[in-house]
């Protein structure tokens, strides 16, 4: 299928340059650079920087008015995000299609956290996306956790708590 296509594309080029090859090869090269680096920034990665040895909900709360965007510099295709202490993030931005649902967690004083040794590594995995309900708002979220475990059980929500974990998300909306 792309071997047909680039060679369909090729076949047009030279007659379109007419024996032209390097003004041909410039225009190829410069269509390959601009494919790559869409195909390259549609498939991104959040990229979370957590408090050192930080455990439990890492909370978006998306489309707030009045709040900073989340930022993803041109040259990337990840969006790099600081987590505060309390695990939430409020931005006006909207939920970035282009991200896939995985995300990289950066421990702020050791490195990446699946990478760690021993006691200090933890594993971070999306949770889901929700529509969170605060009075009568409608607010898009996301949520992932961070744990020592490769895996997550009710007895694990309980001990750090996602109901208590939206309601201080709430709390930060409604102020």
């Amino acid at each position: 299928g792309v071997g047909i296509f680039c060679f369909i594309i090729d076949r047009i080029f030279r007659k379109i340059f007419k024996g032209n090859l390097r003004r041909q090869f410039l225009v190829e090269g410069l269509l390959i650079g601009i494919i790559s680096f869409s195909l390259y920034q549609v498939n991104g990665k959040y990229k979370f920087t957590l408090p050192q040895n930080y455990q439990g909900y890492v909370i978006i709360a998306y489309g707030i008015d009045s709040t900073p965007p989340l930022k993803r510099p041109l040259y990337s295709n990840k969006t790099y995000v600081a987590i505060p202490s309390s695990g939430i993030v409020v931005t006006s931005s909207m939920p970035d299609r282009r991200i896939n649902e995985s995300a990289i967690f950066i421990d702020s004083g050791l490195g990446n956290i699946e990478n760690l040794p021993g006691q200090n590594q933890r594993f971070g995995f999306h949770y889901g996306s929700k529509t969170l309900i605060c009075g009568d708002a409608l607010h898009k979220i996301e949520i992932w956790v961070v744990t020592k475990e490769s895996i997550w059980s009710d007895q694990k929500d309980s001990i750090y708590g996602l109901e208590r974990k939206l309601h201080e998300v709430c709390k930060q909306l409604i102020k």
